[in-house]
């Protein structure tokens, strides 16, 4: 009887572990570049007030007047800004349940500004605004993010400056539908 339990427990475990969330890169990341007068998403020019579904359920709001565009619903008022002027690289991070984050990476000079956009209660928010984040954790200009690592339930930035190495390791917390932060020196 005692094997018996035992083994439960254990099959309960390893259930439990295949059940937690496996975040992954989908893709490669996508080239958005901004330009005056259009935009070039891969091999696709926009124009001022197109817009383009991205994946099944977001969508870009191109708009040059404004120096700005919107990511989110098909509907604009379900929308977040982002400043993309210039070449910017847009990743897609996905769980196995369906949950996405959308990485929007500037590289333009100076660069590395980062946003993670996801939805929380069904409105498009910024989840994460890595130029916070490297405020907080008094990270400075001087160090650039050479990748991040899509891992569990984890997105990690890695800043590097000569041999200087710092991990921001932020940890989804899908009953809060928010990240907690921490950096961590290598």
């Amino acid at each position: 009887m005692r094997n018996f339990f035992a083994a439960t427990f254990v099959m309960l475990m390893i259930s439990s572990t295949c059940a937690a969330m496996m975040l992954h890169v989908a893709h490669k990341p996508l080239q958005i570049n901004f330009y005056e007068d259009s935009c070039q998403i891969g091999d696709n020019t926009l124009k001022p007030a197109d817009v383009v579904k991205i994946a099944p359920d977001f969508y870009l709001h191109y708009d040059t007047a404004k120096n700005f565009s919107n990511f989110g619903d098909r509907d604009v008022r379900n929308t977040v800004a982002v400043d993309l002027r210039g070449m910017n690289e847009l990743t897609i991070v996905e769980d196995y349940d369906g949950t996405a984050f959308y990485l929007i990476k500037n590289n333009t000079p100076p660069g590395d500004a980062i946003k993670v956009l996801g939805k929380r209660d069904g409105k498009w928010v910024v989840m994460l605004n890595v130029t916070d984040l490297r405020e907080k954790y008094n990270l400075g200009w001087n160090f650039f993010c050479t990748k991040f690592i899509a891992h569990g339930d984890k997105i990690i930035f890695r800043y590097e400056l000569n041999a200087d190495i710092v991990d921001i390791v932020c940890t989804w917390d899908a009953a809060n539908q928010t990240f907690s932060t921490k950096a961590i020196e290598r």
